[in-house]
Order: C-alpha cells, then structure tokens, then sequence
C-alpha cells in the first residue's frame, strides 16, 4: 500500500470510529426532557408539544418535571452563553438552510437541513460528558427534533471536558422548510431535570454578548518529560507548530495542522492500551478541545493494543485555528472508560 492509500486508508479508519462512537453516545445519552404537562408525538423525529394535561390519549413518552431557564431566555441571543449546573452552551452561528457533507444528501419532499455552531463548556469542578445527541431543535412550529449525525462538515464530537475545557461544532437537523429554528434545548443525565435553553434569534443592535470566563489546570509536565498512570506512560517528544500535512490532505480554512510525537508504554496494566488517534486530544490555550484526524502518513502512531511491556512510538497530527497554541495532550487508555493520560506541551 502506498503512502496516500495508507493515509486515505487511516483517515477513512478514524472517520468511521468517530461516526460509531457518535451513534452509540447518542443512543445510551438519548433521553426525553419535556416541561410539566406536555405530552409527545413521535414523527419523523419531531415531537408535538400539547398544553392538555387531562388527556386520555396515552404519550408515547415520559412526561418528567423540569426546570428550566426559561426566565432569561428572552435575554439572550445568538452569540450568548447560557449557564446552568456547571454547563455552559453558546449558539454561534446558525446556517438555514444547511450544505449537506454528503453529495447524495436528499432531504424529503418539504424538509431542509439546518446547522448551528455550538460550543460547550465545562464551568464545573469535575469532569462533564460533552455529546450533540443531548441538544435538541425546538422550531417554531412547537415541535422538537433531534440532531442529524454527522450530516454537515465539522460536525460536533461527543468528548469527555475537564474543568475549564470547551469543544465547538456544528450540529445539524431536519426540519419543514415552511419551520425556521427558534431556539436549542440542552439536557442530560448530569443536569438532572434541568433544560437550559438556548436562543437562536439574532442580537438586537447594541447588544453585548453575554461571555464565560474559564480557568483549567494546566499539566506541570512539558515536552519530554514522562507522565505514569494507571500502569501506563507517556510522552510528548517532539512538536511541530504548524506541521506540514500530506499532499492529499486539505486543512480547512483558517485553521492549521499540529503534530506531536508519543511515546507510549503499558508498563503494568493487565488491561491493554488501546492505541487509536480517536483516543487521542489536544488542548488548546482557550481550553478548547480538538480530536486527531490522521492527516500524517509517515511514521503514524500505530493503531492496536499494547499488552504488559508493549511500546509504541509515532506521531499524532490534530488541526487546530491558526491564533491557537497547543498546551497539553489528553489520551484516554481505553475508549468511554474516562481514564487521561495528560502531559504538557511547552517547552
């Protein structure tokens, strides 16, 4: 296999698992969070909001209490952050209708595709699960649609944040054409009944944004030095800022590629190290959080398991904007198990 089918091959590989992981984070995430009294419809994705609390007609879903920031909804637009229990969700963009990634993409007769920018932070002391299959579209015809996976480009990663840590992506639905986006509602089991509320409508002129302020821990390591845990250790040997892609790799815009060289060993873990890019996340000065992509063809982190006495060597590309700066590396030994590796990136 040459070089540029090994990297189509290892990209495609990596794209594959994310896709996987995204579906299966929103199956076992998924659940329904609907004000006092409000019943469901299930169609098409959507659900049909009904004030009638003494119907006899059987919900095709539990109604549960919740509480929400409805008060200060109408305070809020585009551009603004919404907090609550530790979580903050800003809507940066709204795009309708949206460019489907998939040339093939169809939506049905009376449909379009819809996208908004979301970024989540994690203003808690204790490490939040981040995923888009837990913010959901209310439109303006009173219904709520769930998130279409992966539909648009760039779409949102689910990722575990540490405290201080925030992920930005796209998350897309489909919704009649006849229907414009009102606002997001964002909940999950860490919320309890709580829904926080997000407008979607455009800031008034004049209007200041409503900003987060956000401090996490950096790692006392730096380039070089050896982090043990868990049995295992790592370290970051080497950093290009910025790297220079393969030739068949296109970097998006405005954004640039970083690579860093690991070292990884399972010095006494009965369980092995799973070695996958999608393991594998870079931290910025912002606290922003970026998935590897394996745009690198040469000299690639291998991809298996590293048993007892195993090492393992080789380089990690992760595009991150063009004013970001590279702080530290997270790896998660095993995959959902919420186990980090982390170790610092400056000199």
């Amino acid at each position: 296999m040459d070089k540029k089918a090994d990297h189509l091959h290892s990209g495609l590989l990596i794209t594959s698992v994310i896709l996987v992981f995204t579906i299966l984070a929103c199956v076992f995430s998924r659940k329904t969070i609907l004000p006092v009294g409000i019943s469901t419809e299930t169609s098409g994705g959507a659900s049909k909001a009904s004030s009638n609390t003494n119907s006899s007609r059987t919900p095709t879903a539990a109604v549960i209490p919740v509480v929400t920031n409805e008060a200060s909804l109408s305070e809020t637009y585009l551009g603004d952050a919404n907090q609550e229990s530790g979580y903050a969700i800003t809507a940066l963009k709204l795009v309708d209708p949206a460019t489907p990634i998939f040339i093939n993409y169809t939506a049905k007769p009376g449909m379009k595709l819809v996208a908004v920018d979301v970024v989540i932070s994690n203003i808690s002391g204790e490490s939040l699960y981040a995923t888009p299959c837990d913010v959901d579209l209310l439109a303006s015809n009173n219904l709520i649609y769930q998130n279409e996976i992966d539909a648009v480009d760039n779409s949102f990663n689910p990722v575990a944040l540490n405290p201080g840590e925030q992920v930005e992506g796209w998350i897309s639905y489909i919704i009649p054409e006849t229907a414009a986006p009102a606002h997001l509602q964002y909940s999950n089991e860490l919320l309890g009944n709580t829904v926080i509320n997000v407008n979607l409508a455009p800031p008034p002129a004049g209007h200041q944004p409503v900003v987060i302020s956000l401090a996490h821990t950096l790692p006392t390591t730096k380039l070089g030095d050896v982090v043990t845990k868990y049995g295992y250790s790592m370290a970051a040997i080497a950093l290009k800022d910025p790297a220079q892609p393969v030739a068949s790799y296109e970097i998006r815009e405005g954004y640039k590629i970083v690579a860093v060289e690991l070292v990884l060993n399972n010095i006494s873990s009965t369980a092995p190290l799973d070695l996958n890019a999608y393991n594998i996340f870079l931290v910025d000065d912002s606290g922003f959080v970026y998935w590897s992509d394996g745009s690198v063809a040469e000299n690639e982190l291998p991809i298996g398991n590293l048993n007892i006495g195993g090492t393992a060597q080789g380089w990690i590309t992760v595009p991150i904007p063009q004013g970001a700066k590279p702080v530290y590396i997270k790896y998660e030994t095993r995959n959902l198990s919420g186990d980090y590796l982390i170790t610092g990136l400056t000199r």
